[in-house]
């Protein structure tokens, strides 16, 4: 009101002119121009016109722009604070820190703390100063660490494959197996496909994403089968040891005798011993050997003696069978008489009539 300014004594009534239109009295800022502006009154004689003036300075209003917001890698490149100001910003201004320390227009994410950078433009009076925000979020460069080529034995433990990545892997991710399907991350040997497996963190923009690959193999573990016994005769044949094996033992392997020997795998009473003989399966780069045994006990061929046709006389008291018999016949075995009744091995020959055939066995 251009009216209130000339002062508590102006006489109301009169007329104003200048630069631009008035509405009454009062002067719009955002449309009137500026300039000096004559208020007059007419004199009524012998008074005569009086006249004031009011100059109109202008000053634009300060503009420091529209708040932002604007996410960076910690890797990125420094970046320029006013541009990402919204609206039409005035240059000029100054950039204070989220600290309210004093701070440059560049932004360096390797050096500078995330958080709010205001942005101040003075206004000149009556004008105040003007203020916009810049709101930075720092995020981290991904590290999903390195991948690397791995083998491991089918008889192995389920492996979670975060402990075979190298580096500093950061927690999070996600994995995909050599299908590119989703995958929980745990290996287990024998169950899970071989390839690679993939390690991915990141959520894009603006750090992207990072992936490490894990390739799996797995070896068969090798199965020299289950432990075995034999009892063989000291007068019997060969014996394939590998028969005697239990389970599903693999071909192939190696044995050795009681004493670490080489052996060939088949037993033969007359050249070998008795004891404990271990069959071996090699193993490759992630198993380890596998064995198991047969143990050979070794028993002796039976000798009855030989056969014998003995005369007694009728008066003697006894007989003692096993005395009549020939050769070197071992103890301790049974006898069955002519009709293959079992008899006691003594006989009393005036009880018999006749030949009286009798054989020993042995067994």
């Amino acid at each position: 009101d251009l009216f209130a300014l000339l002062g508590p004594s102006a006489d109301p009534g009169g007329s104003w002119s200048g630069p631009g239109p008035l509405i009454g009295s009062l002067f719009d800022p955002l449309s009137g121009t500026a300039g000096i502006y004559t208020y007059s009154l007419t004199g009524t004689p012998p008074c005569v016109d009086a006249q004031s003036t009011v100059t109109v300075v202008v000053n634009v209003a300060p503009d420091a722009g529209s708040n932002g917001a604007v996410s960076v890698c910690n890797t990125s490149p420094a970046i320029d604070l006013f541009l990402q100001l919204g609206g039409a910003p005035d240059a000029g201004g100054t950039w204070t820190d989220p600290n309210g320390m004093a701070h440059g227009a560049l932004f360096d994410p390797a050096m500078d703390p995330a958080g709010t950078y205001s942005y101040t433009v003075a206004g000149t009076a009556p004008c105040a100063d003007d203020l916009a925000t810049i709101s930075i979020t720092v995020d981290p460069q991904p590290d999903a660490g390195t991948g690397g080529t791995f083998t491991v034995c089918s008889s192995d433990a389920a492996i979670a494959l975060s402990t075979l990545l190298g580096g500093s892997p950061q927690p999070g991710g996600g994995w995909t197996d050599p299908n590119g399907q989703a995958f929980g991350g745990t290996f287990t040997p024998g169950v899970s496909l071989d390839g690679g497996y993939t390690y991915t963190v990141g959520t894009g923009p603006p750090c992207g994403i990072a992936s490490a690959t894990v390739t799996m193999t797995t070896e068969l573990a090798p199965d020299a089968g289950t432990n075995g016994t034999v009892t063989v005769c000291a007068a019997g044949g060969l014996t394939d040891l590998f028969t005697l094996l239990g389970g599903t033992a693999q071909p192939g392997g190696s044995w050795t005798d009681p004493n670490g020997s080489a052996f060939s795998g088949t037993y033969d009473p007359n050249l070998n011993g008795p004891g404990t003989y271990t069959y071996t399966v090699t193993g490759a780069t992630a198993c380890p050997d596998a064995s198991a045994t047969v143990q050979v006990t070794e028993v002796n061929q039976p000798d009855a003696g030989t056969d014998a046709v003995v005369s007694l006389c009728d008066d003697l008291p006894t007989a003692v069978l096993f005395l009549l018999l020939g050769g070197t016949p071992d103890p301790g075995g049974t006898w069955t008489d002519p009709n293959g009744l079992p008899v006691g091995g003594t006989i009393t020959p005036g009880t018999a009539r006749g030949q009286i055939t009798l054989r020993k066995v042995v067994r």
